[in-house]
């Protein structure tokens, strides 16, 4: 079995190996070296997927504190981005609801207008801001305040709508 290296001694590793053999040098550019590499991971996808997997299951304490930390230490960012993109959104789809009239930012909700939306997001592998940008705004979907929307969802329409 292949000893694994930490980058650490990777470099150390190399640093002593170069030390000792100054006339070798890369005799592949850089380009030739990154062909050979994308070639070996497309033939070897299979393997190395395993490979990663396995590593994962056994470092995953590892894996889960650093996923953690970086969330910590962007998690101000990240509520800036969300917040930006539904914003970008609600005024695509105009800023007001659609059934009272609301303005209020903070207390609009975007709509599935043909009640659809629990199955639509089922399908979803990202939130419903990203899918609707990423799909150039399709019709099928209105503004309306949290109010209305959870009118329209347990009675079918909103008191508003007489």
């Amino acid at each position: 079995m292949v000893k694994q290296y930490t980058k650490k001694e990777w470099r150390e590793y190399m640093g002593n190996w170069r030390e000792k053999n100054p006339d070798k040098k890369y005799e592949k550019t850089y380009q030739e070296r990154l062909d050979y590499y994308r070639e070996y991971n497309r033939k070897n996808k299979e393997k190395l997927s395993k490979r990663k997997k396995e590593y994962y299951q056994a470092n995953k304490d590892y894996f889960k504190k650093k996923t953690t930390d970086w969330y910590f230490r962007n998690k101000e960012k990240l509520a800036n981005e969300w917040k930006d993109k539904r914003l970008k959104v609600l005024q695509h789809y105009g800023t007001k609801c659609s059934c009272c009239g609301e303005t209020q930012i903070e207390f609009l909700a975007i709509d599935h207008i043909k009640n659809n939306g629990a199955e639509h997001r089922k399908t979803l592998k990202i939130n419903i801001y990203d899918w609707l940008v990423k799909n150039n705004y399709p019709k099928g979907f209105q503004i309306l305040c949290h109010n209305c929307n959870l009118a329209k969802a347990f009675y079918g329409k909103c008191p508003h709508q007489k």
